[in-house]
Formats: C-alpha cells, sequence, structure tokens
C-alpha cells in the first residue's frame, strides 16, 4: 500500500500544477481528456500498477512475510502462481467497482494492459478467463479496500466518468 501511495504521489508532483505544463498535456493529449483535470485521477491509476502485489504470490516471496501472514489466518496454496501484473491486470479488468462505473470500456483496457505489461511482458486475453477464479476472495476484499484508501488521497477530484479515449 505504501509502494502505491508512493508512486502515486510522485505521479501527482509529475503532473500538478506546478509541474511543467508540457508534460500533462502530452499526456491529456494521448488520453483526450482536458489537461487541468488528469491531476484528479490519474495519479490513482498510475498508483495502481502494482495493485496484484496484494496477492498470495507476491506476499509469499518473503518466507518471513509468509510466515507473518499465515499465522494470521492467510491461506497459500500451489495454485496461487500468479505474476502480480497478472493479477493487477485481472483487478484493473473485473474487480475494481469503482473502475467500472466510472470509466469507459477502453480506459479500463489502457490501465489492464498498462498494469499487465509494466514489466515488459503483455498479457494475452486468454490469460484473463479461469486464473481470474483461481484467487481466494479475501485477497480480492484487500485489493478493493487498498483502492478505496487510495482514491481520496491520490484521485480527489476523480470524475462521475472519463471520456472515450482517442483511437480507442
Amino acid at each position: 500500500l505504501h509502494h502505491l501511495l508512493d508512486v502515486g504521489h510522485i505521479a501527482q508532483s509529475f503532473i500538478g500544477p506546478t509541474a511543467p505544463p508540457r508534460f500533462r498535456k502530452i499526456l491529456a493529449d494521448a488520453l483526450g481528456v482536458d489537461p487541468n483535470d488528469i491531476v484528479n485521477w490519474l495519479p490513482l491509476f498510475i498508483g495502481l500498477h502494482d495493485i496484484g502485489k496484494l496477492s498470495p504470490t507476491f506476499q509469499a516471496l518473503v518466507d518471513s512475510e509468509r510466515e507473518r501472514l499465515a499465522a494470521r489466518g492467510f491461506a497459500f496454496t500451489p495454485s496461487d502462481k500468479l505474476h502480480h501484473t497478472l493479477v493487477g491486470a485481472l483487478f484493473a479488468d473485473k474487480e475494481w467497482p469503482t473502475f467500472d462505473e466510472r470509466a469507459m470500456p477502453a480506459f479500463k483496457r489502457i490501465l489492464r494492459d498498462v498494469i499487465a505489461g509494466h514489466h515488459g511482458r503483455f498479457v494475452g486475453a486468454a490469460e484473463f478467463t479461469e486464473k481470474h477464479l483461481m484467487q481466494a476472495p479475501v485477497w480480492q476484499l484487500l485489493r478493493e479496500q487498498a483502492c478505496r484508501t487510495l482514491q481520496p488521497l491520490l484521485a480527489p477530484g476523480m470524475p462521475e466518468s472519463l471520456p472515450e479515449p482517442p483511437n480507442a
């Protein structure tokens, strides 16, 4: 959660009112939105790039963390082998309810694909099917709670809806 918040705050500084307007304009033009509005929601999307780290696969990478979570009742099963980029992309595609309500389908696909590919490996459509069902519900709830925690901090002025991006 702290990493997501840190990255979102860095994004706020790069595109906020005190930053040079050129970068904000380039991003806004690419997304087909008002350059003055992207600071109200884009830092959240950027911060969520690693939301998939709230998953058993990632949390089990460090033995002490796995033991700490197991002692608190978290289960780790052999099927928990999804890379955090895929888990994050699945979150954007299927789990994030606020995003479903506010964003156009094209923005949802953009966020999903950016999260899925932020380590240089893009995820095919076939990977978005049955693998989603392998995640224990508690991890989905943790991701949703993280998003609800981050949204007022990183997207305080998130609009009711986003326009359809150009060439969507």
